[in-house]
């Protein structure tokens, strides 16, 4: 991602989960998920898990929609070229 975010936002919550005594453990580590993209270029990219419940079918179905913005701070994740590149090699 461009911005820091995710690093920053882990960093702070470990931080204020030591102080704060949360857990009856120290924290070892604080990981906000994130997807890791191939294109041009590796690119990490935060995501939303989508179910889906399909008629006849006990087990639901999970995708991952990704962000193209930063949820954080809305820091546009990608150029819009190479968004469209990548998406071109997709389809």
């Amino acid at each position: 991602m461009k911005c820091g975010c995710i690093k920053r936002l882990e960093t702070e919550m470990k931080e204020a989960f030591t102080k704060n005594q949360r857990f009856n453990k120290p924290v070892k580590s604080v990981s906000i998920e994130s997807a890791i993209m191939f294109g041009e270029q590796l690119t990490q990219k935060t995501y939303s898990n989508v179910d889906i419940e399909l008629e006849g079918q006990k087990k639901i179905i999970t995708q991952k929609i990704t962000h193209s913005f930063c949820p954080f701070c809305g820091t546009k994740i990608e150029d819009e070229k190479k968004e469209s590149k990548v998406a071109q090699n997709t389809v």
